[in-house]
């Protein structure tokens, strides 16, 4: 059985086809990434402040991986490495969005994920904890070793 998590994740691919991270749906059309990746979609500079314009593809691996989808930039924020995107079209029926909360100390708390490291392109789930935040404002994560599992 699938889960509402499972099935909002989606694999952002650049026009060549290569996998460079995720992201998750946040509503009927919308989905939330880094503005880190979509820069790598769209190959743009670090140093662009204005929406993005370009197309950026992606998929729903968990629940139909073979179904590619287009999407463009709506939302922009990249000194907070936060991007919005909208598909150009409904996503798979059986996609759900999540819904988001704002944690009002997230520092100390455990979280799980599911990644797109190279070499995985099938994505993984990993865990860890926030740990605090650094000198520059950014919360610092201690994340475990990833485990790939294979059948065989």
């Amino acid at each position: 059985m699938i889960t509402q998590l499972e099935s909002a994740i989606v694999r952002i691919r650049n026009q060549r086809g290569d996998i460079l991270g995720g992201g998750f749906l946040v509503a009927d059309r919308k989905v939330l990434t880094s503005a880190v990746v979509v820069r790598k979609a769209l190959n743009l500079q670090a140093s662009e402040l204005e929406i993005p314009r370009g197309e950026v593809e992606l998929d729903f691996p968990l629940i139909m991986p073979e179904r590619r989808l287009a999407s463009s930039v709506i939302h922009w924020e990249p000194q907070d490495d936060i991007a919005g995107l909208k598909l150009a079209e409904y996503p798979p029926r059986n996609a759900k969005a999540v819904s988001l909360l704002k944690a009002e100390d997230p520092m100390h708390h455990s979280f799980r994920t599911f990644c797109f490291p190279p070499g995985y392109e099938d994505g993984v789930w990993t865990s860890g904890t926030i740990m605090g935040r650094t000198a520059a404002g950014l919360a610092q994560i201690d994340t475990r070793e990833i485990t790939y599992t294979s059948q065989g």
